[in-house]
């Protein structure tokens, strides 16, 4: 109870008086305070169950009850009294002299643990880092950095390294700085490496396109390799056996890779995919990416898409933060054989798209040549893959939307429909149109065709088997008609 009550015990006459009860000598007496404080506002509700009951609400000058100023005076007459019980328990274990109503004087340690704030007294609440432990964001600043490495630099390989320099600039996961291996040629009197470098373009095979300038070339591929725990591969799949024999034995323990190479080799059981080379190998795990990405668009920022084939989730969702864009969508699936053998193949059906425009043969053979080649292309992905080939796969950019586009737009098609309108051979228009570049159409028909004669299976792949012997043994191209109409789909 507060009252304004003057009491006189010697001295000023107190401010304000306040009563209370305290236990002592086994009965329960009554207890007088007077201050010479002014009197303080009447207590404010609790806050949440946090603020003290005796603590004058914020913004407030008035004087809290527990903090008691030298003009204050006690005048419990019980030198040995003890809280009453049951009265203010949550005040129990109060010094002696203290009464049971009033709060006790702040501690050192009390005060180090608040903060003013406004005039009143708050626990300082330490803030709980909501990122757990699994977080991806956490979990790459924590580990070292990934180094990347670009084995290639053609107009894909830079095309890529253009979306590579730009997510690895905003990310904490990779190192800043891209190894590209460059195939050392002269340009101009300079070497190529010198202008990419220099000049963050490449002249050659992407010109018009400025590369981050985290992205450096290099011409030694034991240097580009050196240290690197992720590998881009993306050269023409001719060479892959030569620069992967140069990199044996030095590969950083844990590296992994994915191949970007649209193409199929010849091995000692038949055609071998360039993923299970690399595996071979370096002895490390292999991913593939395939879709309808032609590299001057991509280097456009066109939007498009593309499959990644990955068995490994962590390894597919490092390699869709390295290169997905807005205008660059990544769909992940564990179908890896049949995701590349899908850009191997429709190469070949490509070819002959490109016969029918040189032809003239129009649109509708022309969809004709797409349709039955996708059929070609499930048939043998069944007779070749070694696991379950999924239909779902042949839906996604790796399969139809890679073939629509190559089928229109792809170099395979571009050299083909020339072959048809000047006579002259193969390699002499890819000399002539391709800057260098190589085809994979006509090289993979080959090694599609040796083992189709091997199983003797020509006469149920006519397209494929049509478009090698119109390339390398002199059929003549009119005939590409006659694999169409008597294709086994219409029988």
């Amino acid at each position: 109870m507060l009252s304004n009550e003057g009491v006189k015990r010697g001295g000023s006459p107190p401010r304000w008086v306040a009563q209370g009860t305290c236990f002592a000598q086994g009965r329960l007496e009554l207890v007088t305070f007077a201050s010479t404080q002014p009197l303080p506002p009447p207590a404010q509700p609790r806050d949440k169950g946090r603020r003290h009951l005796s603590a004058p609400p914020r913004h407030s000058s008035a004087p809290a009850l527990s903090h008691w100023s030298p003009g204050a005076a006690s005048f419990c007459r019980h030198a040995g009294a003890q809280p009453a019980s049951g009265i203010s328990g949550r005040r129990r274990g109060l010094p002696a002299g203290e009464c049971s109503d009033l709060p006790p004087p702040a501690t050192l340690t009390d005060r180090r643990k608040t903060e003013r704030r406004g005039g009143g007294t708050r626990r300082r609440r330490r803030r709980r880092n909501r990122c757990s432990v699994r977080c991806p964001r956490r979990q790459a600043s924590t580990m070292p950095p990934l180094k990347v490495c670009i084995v290639g630099s053609g107009n894909w390989g830079s095309a890529i390294a253009k979306i590579l320099g730009k997510n690895i600039q905003k990310s904490n996961r990779f190192d800043p700085v891209v190894k590209m291996w460059v195939f050392e040629e002269i340009i101009n009197g300079r070497k190529l490496t010198e202008i990419i470098n220099k000049e963050h373009e490449n002249v050659k095979y992407l010109p018009g396109h400025t590369l981050p300038k985290n992205v450096v070339a290099v011409a030694d591929i034991v240097e580009a390799s050196s240290g690197a725990d992720i590998f881009i591969f993306v050269i023409p799949h001719q060479f892959i056996t030569r620069i992967c024999d140069q990199i044996v034995g030095l590969i950083k323990p844990g590296a992994f890779g994915i191949s970007l190479i649209k193409g199929v080799d010849e091995g000692a059981e038949g055609l071998k995919l360039i993923s299970d080379i690399i595996r071979e190998k370096l002895k490390i795990e292999v991913s593939v990416l395939m879709g309808a990405n032609i590299a001057s668009e991509v280097a456009d920022e066109k939007f498009c898409e593309t499959t990644i084939g990955c068995k490994n989730e962590k390894h597919g969702q490092i390699f869709k933060e390295l290169m997905q864009t807005p205008n660059f969508r990544i769909t992940v699936v564990d179908d890896c054989d049949t995701v590349e053998i899908c850009g191997a193949l429709k190469n070949i059906v490509a070819v002959g798209a490109g016969f029918c425009d040189g032809l003239d043969f129009g649109d509708n053979t022309k969809a004709a040549v797409i349709r039955l080649g996708l059929m070609e292309m499930v048939a043998f992905a069944k007779l070749f893959c070694r696991g379950p080939v999924s239909i779902a796969t042949f839906l996604e950019s790796c399969g139809v939307a890679d073939l629509i586009t190559t089928c229109y737009g792809g170099r395979n098609r571009k050299v083909a429909e020339a072959f048809v309108r000047t006579g002259k051979s193969i390699e002499d228009l890819e000399k002539e149109m391709l800057n260098g570049q190589k085809l994979q159409g006509p090289q993979t028909s080959a090694e599609v065709y040796k083992m189709l004669k091997q199983k003797n299976m020509v006469d149920k792949f006519p397209l494929f088997s049509t478009v090698y012997q119109i390339c390398y043994e002199g059929r003549l191209v009119q005939e590409f008609i006659s694999c169409l109409q008597n294709h086994p789909q219409h029988m």
